[in-house]
């Protein structure tokens, strides 16, 4: 898993480096803030507020299932591609309304990877 530094107000929108418009998301958690799935306002350090609903807190928990068995399979030594299709196909054959561990994810996403 990697950290990654986010910009609470965007470049694009007049954000700059400063120390109170940084955070560090890990992948899962930066991926679900840019698609709207974890609401975040406020400023960095000390000040941040992460708001999830029930449907949004399912969702980032997926969202994370999905980026720790894919780093599970990177780790493994499959190609960042390979393995988050196979993680990808993996959910897809499992349901997204299935309670999967991630142990079993990584199972089922091993069994799509190719032979």
């Amino acid at each position: 898993m990697y950290v990654d530094i986010h910009h609470i107000v965007a470049k694009s929108r007049g954000g700059t480096h400063a120390v109170s418009n940084l955070t560090c998301l890990c992948d899962a958690h930066h991926v679900a803030l840019h698609e709207g799935r974890l609401p975040m306002s406020g400023t960095a350090p000390g000040a941040l507020v992460f708001g999830e609903s029930e449907v949004g807190l399912h969702r980032l928990n997926a969202a994370i299932h999905r980026e720790d068995a894919k780093s599970a399979l990177v780790n493994m030594g499959w190609p960042p591609r390979v393995a988050g299709t196979a993680v990808d196909q993996a959910i897809t054959q499992l349901g997204t309304g299935s309670a999967v561990e991630i142990g079993g994810l990584i199972r089922a996403a091993l069994r799509c990877c190719p032979t």
